[in-house]
């Protein structure tokens, strides 16, 4: 199962449409009327969901970035740096492994420090280029303008290019979360050693259930893991 994610300053979000209740966390995109925000909604906040250009999104779990706090209750995204260190060990176990005529410690630091510079985007495309051109282009005043006009302009352009060339300077970030899943079925008995309720399946017997058994109960879940601080977070990759 894969998840969009919406990027902010502080936080990598995965949010949906289910129902929203009091305390939940949601997100807000920017609208004509509001800046995006993220924040705990109550019950006046509810009812007005989707009046006033309201569009509220509950968050379903999130990344914190830039030392940003956890939104507690909230599930976790795997850190970035995770990632890598998950990479790293794949290519670490790899059966070719053994080919490579280095110390591991060496092989393994520098595959993550490999992979890490290869995600900086500081070379600028040819399209990053005719973008800088065409906003300056659409930003200068034309016509009959005062210095004042051309003074105000050069401001707003040299603000704006700025903060482009900075976020062309950034680690790219992904851009969608793709989940491990776990499948289960509703077991009403003792059953070949499994107490009755949720029994966790793999995918081909859940299919082989849902074909064979139509009415039997089936469901998929997302993958999890405990945080040593107690966090729920999922189990699963970044997708680039």
């Amino acid at each position: 199962m894969t998840h969009k994610l919406i990027h902010t300053k502080d936080y990598l979000l995965v949010v949906d449409d289910s129902e929203i209740k009091e305390g939940d966390w949601c997100f807000l995109g920017e609208t004509s009327l509001f800046n995006a925000k993220i924040g705990r909604v109550n019950k006046n906040v509810i009812s007005d969901n989707g009046k006033n250009g309201l569009n509220f999104k509950k968050i379903i779990a999130h990344l914190p970035l830039n030392d940003s706090p956890i939104l507690e209750g909230v599930d976790l995204l795997p850190t970035l740096e995770d990632e890598v260190e998950e990479l790293a060990q794949s290519a670490f176990t790899h059966p070719d492994f053994g080919k490579y005529k280095i110390g591991s410690t060496a092989y393994y630091n520098g595959y993550k420090d490999g992979h890490n510079k290869a995600k900086e985007k500081y070379k600028y495309t040819n399209e990053d280029m005719l973008t800088i051109r065409n906003n300056l282009v659409t930003l200068l005043p034309t016509g009959d303008v005062t210095a004042w006009d051309m003074i105000q302009a050069i401001s707003k352009y040299t603000k704006w290019f700025d903060n482009y060339v900075e976020s062309l300077s950034q680690p790219e970030l992904p851009t969608a979360f793709e989940c491990e899943i776990q499948y289960f079925y509703m077991s009403s008995e003792y059953y070949y050693g499994t107490e009755a309720g949720w029994v966790k399946c793999d995918e081909s017997q859940y299919e082989s259930i849902r074909k064979e058994i139509p009415t039997c109960p089936l469901k998929k879940a997302h993958k999890e893991t405990i945080t040593p601080e107690g966090h729920t977070q999922w189990i699963g990759k970044y997708i680039y």
